[in-house]
């Protein structure tokens, strides 16, 4: 996955919210009680020292931490970032059953009746579109069983 760079780090102490923007546009609201934050802030940015893809906060109490980029996308829940991440785990399944069993994307793309590039694409992680009837077969060929279900958020 391409790693969304921070763009902006604003906070609210009355809503004791950070507003996160991504580059791309994406802002997610977080709470503090979500970091576990008791306090107000004092200060809160951009880690420079993380090329952009952390921020750090100090509350009032004088506590300082570090906050990595995917941490507000997780615990808000983002649907395209948890979705790209089930991909991602997906397709390094994929590559590590072909790697035990010897098997080469040539030979996928012939038993798919498809092209060495659709292969590429499919296996790729950083492309979200997905073919999963091809997914499936490929699973099919690795003697492995596709499955997409719905479960209950956990709380």
């Amino acid at each position: 996955m391409k790693t969304p760079k921070l763009q902006k780090i604003d906070f609210n102490n009355r809503k004791k919210e950070f507003e996160v923007s991504y580059k791309g546009g994406k802002k997610v609201a977080l709470h503090y009680g979500q970091l576990g934050i008791r306090s107000n802030l004092v200060h809160a940015g951009i880690d420079t020292d993380s090329n952009g893809i952390a921020f750090f906060y100090e509350t009032e109490s004088g506590e300082k931490d570090f906050v990595p980029y995917d941490i507000p996308l997780i615990l808000t829940k983002d649907p395209d970032y948890l979705f790209q991440s089930e991909i991602e785990e997906l397709i390094a399944d994929i590559h590590k059953n072909m790697k035990a069993k010897g098997i080469s994307k040539k030979f996928l793309a012939r038993s798919l009746e498809t092209s060495d590039i659709q292969v590429e694409r499919l296996l790729n992680p950083e492309n979200p579109n997905k073919n999963f009837v091809q997914l499936n077969k490929i699973a099919h060929i690795l003697g492995l069983n596709l499955k997409i279900q719905l479960e209950e958020e956990v709380a």
